[in-house]
């Protein structure tokens, strides 16, 4: 917030300098202030409009703003200056397909996995998600003619670093009386094998639905230790069940999740353009549990929890076991969105060459829905598992 403040005295005295209104617009995207940051990019741009990157900002800014006309004009701009431009290639076919313009996004975009990819997520957020899960379908057909990386990249997330990013954020949320509990993924590490869990990808905390969304950022992000991210592709500008940030020390990404009551229950989930995937919980007060020597709030009983939303044999470690896929306290009415999510989820693995993970996925979705497709994935993925060396373990354990 301290960096916010002072670029925004910055444009006091140096109001005709585009590179500062830039800075003080990427500034307010990560404080999940995008039409303060629109009118920033668009101030640079009065000074500077022959500047690409800028013009792709001010597009991502509109296509989160569910601006998508606009948002193609600004990427065509950014093209039309610098034609090579990668990200602004990408959006603006990610915003045709949105508009319902295939061929034009096909004649921009190279024939690829990723294409395909782009038009189910256009497809999935018009609500199309049969033809989204085709779309899906093709681009993992392409990625194995593409090929397949031989291994994975490992993650960006470290024990070491979670715990920082939560302790950091515990702080703050402390300070400015919010309460939350641990949740999820992080509750099920700390109570089960006390401490994050080693293969995790984020963070998780649930506060209450009532929780002011506004006070819960400034919280977080003042100072900048924690920030709201660029995401890629369309969410919705209002995401009433999740939030994600940041934290700049670690690189680690924390996920807030709203917790809204009903009844004797508790509905939580992720957003999307279309429908939230949403899940029903038996409602649960919360009780202290001592961790790093310090007291978090946790589910009441944790136990319950975690055996609703990881099933009853949750204290059996499965590093890729996927949550939005196979949490038996899923809403029936997700389930759709649910599936076309998963074969978003397993191209992702396969593009990161995580063999394992993906054919993991492959049987998680199965287990929803028969595909023969998946089936002869799973297949052709286990047959690839068998001829690769298992890589060196660490002293101390590993994923």
């Amino acid at each position: 917030m301290e960096a916010v403040e002072a670029l925004s005295e910055a444009t006091e005295w140096l109001a005709d300098q585009a590179d500062v209104w830039a800075l003080f617009g990427m500034g307010l995207v990560g404080l999940d202030q995008s039409l303060k940051a629109r009118a920033c990019f668009e101030r640079s741009l009065a000074l500077l409009p022959h500047q690409p990157s800028l013009w792709n900002n001010l597009g991502m800014v509109l296509l989160h703003s569910g601006e998508t006309d606009r948002a193609l004009h600004a990427f065509q701009q950014a093209l039309n200056l610098e034609p090579d431009l990668v990200a602004a290639r990408r959006n603006a076919g990610l915003s045709l397909f949105a508009l319902g313009r295939r061929e034009e996004a096909e004649a921009l975009l190279p024939a690829s996995s990723d294409r395909c990819v782009l038009h189910g997520q256009a497809l999935m957020e018009n609500g199309d998600l049969e033809g989204a899960t085709e779309s899906y379908r093709e681009a993992i057909r392409l990625l194995e003619q593409e090929g397949v990386p031989e291994s994975g990249v490992p993650g960006a997330f470290t024990q070491a670093g979670g715990r920082r990013a939560l302790v950091a954020a515990k702080e703050r949320l402390d300070s400015a009386g919010i309460s939350f509990c641990l949740y999820a993924g992080t509750l099920l590490g700390v109570v089960r094998e006390g401490d994050v869990l080693a293969h995790d990808k984020d963070l998780d905390l649930g506060v209450a639905w009532e929780v002011d969304r506004e006070q819960l950022v400034q919280a977080l992000c003042t100072g900048g230790e924690f920030t709201v991210p660029w995401f890629c592709g369309i969410l919705p500008q209002d995401r009433p069940w999740c939030r994600s940030f940041s934290h700049a020390g670690s690189g680690c990404t924390l996920d807030v999740f709203f917790l809204q009551r009903e009844g004797d229950t508790i509905l939580n989930g992720f957003d999307s353009r279309l429908d939230p995937i949403l899940c029903r919980l038996t409602a649960f007060g919360l009780r202290e549990w001592s961790w790093m020597g310090r007291r978090w709030n946790v589910p009441d009983p944790p136990e319950r929890y975690l055996a609703e939303v990881y099933g009853p044999h949750w204290q059996i470690p499965d590093a890729h076991y996927d949550t939005i896929l196979s949490n038996p306290s899923r809403c029936p009415e997700s389930l759709s969105m649910v599936l076309c999510q998963g074969y978003c989820r397993l191209y992702g693995a396969l593009k990161e060459g995580r063999r394992a993970k993906a054919r993991a996925l492959a049987a998680q979705i199965r287990a929803r829905h028969e595909d023969a497709f998946l089936f002869d994935l799973e297949s052709r993925l286990a047959t690839q598992l068998r001829h690769v060396l298992p890589r060196p373990q660490a002293c101390g354990g590993s994923e």
